[in-house]
């Protein structure tokens, strides 16, 4: 599990990106995006971050 500081998620999108083949998810929490990316190196997802 990852980002559960952000309580009920209503929707979220995830792609692999080409750039180093990360993980990338935006989560729109309420009338919010987050955005958030796990690294392919050491799988650590990076804190979430409020992009609207």
């Amino acid at each position: 599990m990852f980002a559960t500081e952000l309580g009920h998620v209503d929707t979220v999108t995830m792609i692999q990106s080409s750039f180093g083949r990360h993980l990338e998810v935006v989560a729109r929490v309420g009338d919010r995006l987050y955005a958030m990316a796990r690294t392919s190196d050491t799988f650590q997802w990076l804190p979430p971050g409020k992009i609207f």
